[in-house]
């Protein structure tokens, strides 16, 4: 697992629970606003000294890491989407969705139709679009230059603000929304899950675990969960879980669940509950506001 910790830099979590510090440049991984892994084990890194490209090496006693590729000018990433063209989508704060090719760039902007300048969100379609948040600005889809903003009802929104997106295997889209999880079904049909009238918080991150549940944060601490079914489970007490806000999800190869807090990673172990790495664990202080696994 790799988290980015903020203004802390990197962190590698390995499969036996050790926390490792990730070496190399200070000006590419000092303060990391989003990270994405590709399917070769790099690491795409974003922060205020713009965007690179890193390979990462696990030695004996540290984890290293070079640059491979340095895109300076790109230093205000809020989101990273890699796609399955090898191309890397940037989210930023105040000028729009940015495209990155090897040499190229392309730019998606509040001219081209976008709702807002800041996009806190973006997630490929399963084909050749991506969908985009912008807070309160609604769901967006662009594909091939043509952008398009809904807004409620449509997909089932109460409102046009959005916490939360994610795509499950099965082409559904998932959104987060104050005490409530639309779904929206590949047919057109859309599907409600609301968490109560006690529950008036944004939900987000969502995350699809290997086994189909869904999960979900809540901005004021509660986990919630779907199974593949269809059966809400909120709010969910699991063991070894503190009530402070999950920040991040991922999964490892394992197929261990892992959630990320202020200044701690956890692992869920089956029945017996969350196996937590904190500051004894050498895990940096700071939110944890993504991980992503690594291979291998």
């Amino acid at each position: 697992l790799l988290p980015h910790l903020g203004r802390r830099g990197l962190a590698l979590l390995d499969s036996g629970g050790k926390v490792w510090r990730v070496r190399g440049d200070p000006d590419t991984a000092e303060q990391v606003d989003a990270i994405a892994v590709t399917p070769h084990g790099q690491l795409w890194v974003a922060g205020p000294r713009g965007l690179n490209l890193l390979e990462v090496e696990r030695r004996e006693t540290e984890v290293a890491s070079r640059v491979a590729a340095s895109f300076p000018d790109q230093r205000d990433a809020s989101a990273l989407l890699l796609d399955r063209g090898g191309r890397v989508w940037i989210g930023t704060d105040g000028s729009g969705l940015r495209q990155v090719r090897p040499l190229t760039f392309a730019r998606i902007r509040q001219q081209d139709g976008l709702p807002r300048r800041t996009v806190h969100s973006v997630l490929g379609d399963g084909g050749k679009g991506l969908w985009i948040t912008s807070g309160c600005g609604g769901l967006t889809h662009w594909q091939q230059g043509v952008v398009r903003t809904f807004r409620p009802p449509a997909f089932g929104l109460a409102s046009a603000c959005i916490d939360g997106l994610a795509r499950d295997r099965a082409g559904r889209l998932w959104l987060g929304q104050r005490g409530r999880i639309p779904m929206w079904e590949r047919s057109g049909e859309s599907r409600q899950f609301d968490l109560g009238s006690r529950q008036n918080d944004g939900v987000g991150p969502l995350f699809e675990a290997r086994d189909g549940t869904m999960w979900a944060a809540t901005l004021n601490g509660p986990l919630a969960r779907i199974r593949p079914g269809g059966r809400l489970e909120y709010p969910v007490r699991i063991a070894g879980l503190d009530s402070t806000r999950v920040w991040s999800f991922t999964e490892d190869e394992d197929g261990h669940l892992w959630v990320g807090q202020v200044g701690s990673a956890s692992q869920l172990r089956g029945d017996s509950g969350f196996q937590r790495l904190d500051a004894r664990d050498s895990v940096p202080s700071g939110a944890l506001r993504a991980m992503a696994a690594r291979p291998g």
